[in-house]
């Protein structure tokens, strides 16, 4: 939009929503792209800048923008879940060394093994079936632009 930006009808719907019930803090870096494809766009002027507020487009744009965002707000969910358990991981195994070296003082036992055995618990516990595939999957999601791992026939088109 070139001139008058905050009179198209979608963009008062996407002011509207309450963007902190889909874990969105801003300033973020969030870009929402509507798309209305028909032959009789009713338009609020004659120049075609910005779409009239006709409840039935107003009702459709609010709903595949809430559809999107809970979407959106199930991925961050994740993303923080994965953070977390990295957090939980690296500090686990921080005290997994004291813990293996105090334990061999004491019972006399070997260090590397008592380590191991450690490490197994922790990630047992915590269900990581390996350090290396939590830290890949973190990096390749962050690097491929989101597509958290899924293939192109998982992804159905959104309103």
């Amino acid at each position: 939009m070139i001139y008058d930006e905050g009179n198209d009808v979608v963009r008062k719907i996407v002011d509207e929503i309450d963007w902190t019930q889909y874990k969105v803090k801003f300033p973020a870096p969030l870009a929402i792209v509507v798309h209305i494809c028909s032959t009789k766009i009713p338009y609020a002027s004659a120049g075609k800048e910005a779409i009239a507020e006709v409840p039935e487009i107003e009702n459709e744009v609010r709903n595949a923008v809430r559809e999107v965002a809970r979407k959106l707000r199930l991925y961050i969910t994740r993303k923080e879940k994965e953070q977390e358990l990295l957090m939980k991981y690296a500090i686990f195994s921080m005290y997994a060394e004291e813990i293996a070296s105090a334990l061999s003082y004491v019972s006399k036992a070997d260090f590397d093994e008592l380590r191991s055995s450690i490490n197994a618990l922790i990630r047992e516990r915590l269900k990581i079936r390996s350090l290396e595939e939590l830290l890949t999957n973190t990096i390749n999601n962050a690097e491929n632009g989101n597509n958290e791992g899924k293939s192109d026939q998982d992804h159905e088109p959104s309103s």
